[in-house]
């Protein structure tokens, strides 16, 4: 009907003068005013590229409507690999949102913020790239009818009356209006009056203020989190019970308490994410990503002494040096999310290029 969003990519279709197979995404929407935001930011994003961000070839208007062509990718959203109440291994967390945490500083470097960061917005390609889709194009379907203070004011009302409502005539009425009220901030969030994906929102998308990068990190450190724990912060809250996420005053479990494994170090960056205050929250990107770098497959936390090399000179780097092996983690990741599926792969190259290297001090670490 009237609902404005952008659809699921169109069936792939071979471009007339360049002959790629491309993606398009339209935005269905009569709104001329909204077509030229979106036709604006829309090229703002496709003005820069980088490996962890799809691409955007074009962006114009057929027939009133916008449209994008982006490159066309084969693989899955990161929501399918998800395991249910299932934690994932650290070093599997860190291969997975390294490159998605790459293409925030990258974008955010741009001043472009996602403002919509979730696991659907994710693609893990068959090669093992991971993609961030939909840049920048949460800011142009945002709506000033309705602030989300003002639904996250009414919610609080709303939820005070159920409350009382369970007191007084059970818990079956209760649950009903919660259930309304959770149907009726769902529209508007398709409609686009309140922005982002509730499980993702950050306090001050729940306060209505403006928001910049730090809104990305607070998505990133929910992703994390659910990753590492297997399941969202504040489980079983869902729907608009997470709006006490705006609550200022009450901070967020910490990952610790939830899952005990999960090495403190790693702990500490998820945990610096989802500090509600995003002044004292992790301050940007490239932050986060110095903090999970140390946890990808293969690597350890040490640093080399001043006078010693990171080269292994003529011989082969063995599986003992893999702390200072660095330059091929995209390979490596590669290689192991082809593994998966393939389990047995030859490495070939010419003599000299670094196969051996790259078998037993890069993958055979990040199996393992």
């Amino acid at each position: 009907g009237e609902r404005e969003e952008l659809d699921a990519a169109l069936a792939p279709q071979r471009g007339a003068q360049q002959g790629r197979r491309v993606a398009i995404k339209f935005l269905h929407t009569q709104d001329m005013e909204l077509t030229k935001r979106f036709i604006l930011e829309a090229r703002t994003t496709a003005r820069f590229s980088h490996e962890n961000i799809v691409t955007i070839y074009e962006v114009d208007e057929f027939n009133y409507q916008p449209f994008m062509v982006l490159e066309y990718l084969q693989g899955q959203a990161l929501t399918k690999l998800l395991g249910e109440d299932k934690p994932m291994p650290p070093a599997r967390v860190a291969e997975l949102m390294v490159p998605v945490v790459r293409a925030l500083a990258s974008a955010h470097e741009q001043g472009i913020v996602h403002r919509d960061l979730k696991f659907d917005n994710v693609l893990v390609t068959e090669s093992g790239t991971i993609k961030v889709l939909d840049f920048g194009i949460a800011k142009v379907l945002q709506s000033n009818d309705q602030t989300a203070a003002e639904l996250n004011e009414a919610e609080q009302e709303r939820l005070a009356e159920a409350a009382a409502k369970r007191e007084t005539r059970g818990q079956q009425d209760a649950d009903a209006m919660i259930a309304d009220a959770n149907k009726e901030i769902s529209d508007l969030t398709q409609h686009g009056t309140i922005m982002g994906t509730l499980a993702f929102m950050s306090p001050e998308q729940w306060a209505g203020a403006v928001v910049d990068h730090r809104t990305d990190i607070w998505a990133a450190g929910i992703m994390l989190f659910r990753m590492l724990a297997g399941r969202h912060p504040l489980a079983p809250l869902a729907g608009m019970a997470l709006s006490v996420t705006g609550r200022l005053k009450e901070p967020m479990p910490k990952l610790k308490d939830i899952c005990p494994e999960v090495p403190a170090e790693l702990a500490a960056v998820v945990d610096s994410t989802l500090i509600k205050k995003r002044d004292e929250r992790c301050p940007d990107a490239q932050t986060l990503l110095r903090g999970l770098e140390k946890f990808l497959p293969g690597r350890y936390t040490r640093e080399l002494k001043i006078d010693e090399s990171p080269y292994a000179g003529l011989s082969s780097f063995q599986e003992s040096d893999a702390d200072r092996f660095f330059g091929r983690d995209a390979e490596i990741a590669a290689m192991v999310n082809r593994l998966r599926d393939t389990p047995l792969m030859a490495v070939v190259g010419p003599s000299g290029t670094g196969k051996s290297s790259f078998v037993r001090a890069g993958v055979v670490p990040a199996m393992k």
